[in-house]
């Protein structure tokens, strides 16, 4: 199983176990609370709702991470029928645990769009 699949299972176990919270202003909310240390953003989320979200991030000391997932990806696997671009979870240990699977999806990522060839170029 590939750490995209893992992050899928856990976001759905999180959204099973009633601990993710979803849309904008729920989130900002739960952030402004100190309920949530960690948020997550779909990729393909607009300028203007990263902006606002990392506002409440910035002011309130909560981390912003971009999950590698659109929002229809997201939204599937939480079993939502409408896009979801921003979530968060209360719970510390899904937060980290999902955190540590996004940072390991955008570093793939990153390293598979940065591969050099012999000749010392990249592709």
């Amino acid at each position: 199983m590939n750490n995209t699949e893992r992050l899928k299972g856990m976001l759905g176990l999180a959204s099973k176990a009633g601990s993710l919270i979803f849309g904008t202003k729920l989130v900002s909310d739960a952030v402004k609370r100190g309920k949530c240390d960690i948020v997550f953003t779909a990729s393909d989320a607009s300028a203007n709702t990263l902006k606002r979200i990392r506002k409440y991030c910035t002011a309130y000391n909560a981390e912003l991470v971009d999950t590698g997932l659109n929002k229809y990806e997201l939204a599937q696997c939480v079993g939502k029928k409408y896009d979801i671009i921003v979530t968060a979870t209360e719970n510390k240990n899904f937060s980290n645990a999902i955190a540590d699977l996004c940072i390991q999806i955008n570093e793939t990522k990153t390293n598979s769009n940065n591969i050099r060839t012999d000749a010392g170029g990249t592709i």
